[in-house]
């Protein structure tokens, strides 16, 4: 949209209004279940931050002290090339 292209303002997922990529990444409802699956099945709870850049520092520095360390930073980037 920035460059011109005439696009949907509206989220694909939830139809909300949605004119940032934080929302997409990270707040629509149906990618809060995404997230929440993976946090519940790791035992965590993370609250989402606002920002893209804020999730990944928080996500990388609560797997830092795993076992299975790589696998858990790997996690976002799934999700995201899913969306």
């Amino acid at each position: 949209m920035k460059r011109g292209i005439h696009m949907c303002p509206r989220c694909f997922f939830c139809e909300q209004q949605a004119k940032i990529i934080n929302h997409l990444f990270l707040h629509c409802k149906v990618v809060r279940q995404l997230w929440h699956l993976f946090t519940s099945f790791r035992g965590a709870n993370q609250t989402m931050p606002q920002r893209a850049s804020q999730a990944i520092e928080s996500w990388n520095n609560e797997g830092s002290s795993s076992t299975d360390q790589s696998r858990w930073r790997i996690v976002p980037v799934v999700i995201w090339w899913s969306i």
